[in-house]
């Protein structure tokens, strides 16, 4: 009876080294999986989290962009509002009938036309204009009559007033 005793408490035991060789080993596998997902999770999170910071890189750069070429376009205008202002005043047929400064007035022409964007239809329009004017005053005799020159100026205040309002900013 010993004997059978013996051989049953062998066996009971092997019957837990192996129980428990089974727990050590589903422990293993628990943990190997735990590290698995924890790895694929940081992985996932870093993609994630570059795609964002990408993706709000981009917004800010497009939003600064469109600010910066706000804040050229408003300077731009104002800029072009003084200038024209001052050509406008400088060419005036009614203020200056002599033109007395003729070096003033081809200043006021080159910074306005320096202003222009030629490739915008309105701007070359206003250039054409502005240029027929320039080149009335270098030829001290007019071959406008003072109504033709009231006209051609109120031509280019109309053109002038086209640009600082149009409606697309093209310029």
């Amino acid at each position: 009876m010993e004997n059978e005793i013996l051989l049953s408490i062998q066996k009971l035991l092997e019957e837990l080294l192996k129980k428990e060789s089974s727990g050590l080993s589903s422990s293993t596998i628990t943990v190997l999986g735990m590290i698995g997902v924890a790895i694929l999770t940081s992985i996932t999170q870093f993609m994630v989290t570059k795609k964002i910071i990408f993706s709000e890189h981009e917004r800010i750069k497009l939003q600064l962009d469109s600010e910066f070429k706000l804040r050229q376009q408003e300077s731009w205008q104002i800029r072009f509002q003084n200038i024209a202002s001052d050509l406008l005043t400088e060419l005036d047929p009614e203020l200056n009938k002599n033109l007395d400064n003729e070096r003033k007035s081809v200043e006021q022409i080159h910074k306005i036309q320096m202003m222009l964007n030629l490739k915008v239809p309105l701007h070359e329009k206003l250039n054409i204009q502005v240029q027929e004017l320039g080149l009335d005053i270098n030829n001290k005799r007019s071959k406008y009559t003072h109504g033709e020159l009231l006209e051609l100026h109120s031509n280019i205040v109309d053109s002038i007033r086209e640009i600082i309002f149009q409606d697309d900013s093209t310029n």
